[in-house]
């Protein structure tokens, strides 16, 4: 499935996964989409078992989610690519404000995460050791968390600009 400028913001009704995507068996590609002002109890936007992802341009703000407060995504062999996505003023009432990571792979490629909210994990909470997480040349900003800003421990971080971020840990 490939989406390309549209947006999807303020979809109210109450879901249990992914307010505006649940992508259950398909790979979904987006470009220059927003999703804005959603929730659900996972993934305030985004909902993801087994299944690649990739969103480049566009924007992720003010979802919320008790878990991913913008994406929730669980794969063992597949990636959620984020590149070029602005994201921001994502609420998780549990982990992950941006993104929880139950396995697979995390590639954020550029673009800034700011002012994003949890518990655990202000922009991302990983479940699993096995699972791998690349930021590339990005914005990590204004993050809060009574863990670590990001809660990925591990990560690889590659020209990326950490500022401003409230927590125990920055990594």
């Amino acid at each position: 499935t490939t989406i390309t400028g549209n947006s999807i913001i303020d979809h109210d009704d109450v879901q249990s996964r992914g307010a505006a995507l649940n992508a259950d068996g398909t790979t979904v590609v987006l470009t220059d989409v927003t999703l804005s002002g959603h929730y659900a109890e996972r993934g305030g936007a985004i909902w993801s078992n087994g299944w690649d992802i990739t969103l480049t341009g566009g924007a992720l703000t003010d979802n919320s989610a008790e878990d991913g407060g913008a994406v929730w995504y669980q794969s063992s062999s597949r990636t959620l690519t984020l590149e070029g996505v602005e994201i921001g003023r994502n609420t998780a009432t549990s982990r992950g404000g941006v993104v929880y990571l139950g396995q697979g792979t995390l590639d954020v490629q550029g673009g800034t995460l700011f002012e994003n909210t949890a518990s655990q994990g202000g922009a991302v909470w990983v479940e699993s050791s096995s699972a791998t997480v690349t930021v590339t040349d990005a914005t990590v900003r204004d993050h809060v968390a009574s863990d670590a800003a990001l809660a990925v421990y591990g990560a690889t971080v590659t020209n990326t600009t950490f500022q401003d971020n409230t927590a125990s840990d920055v990594l």
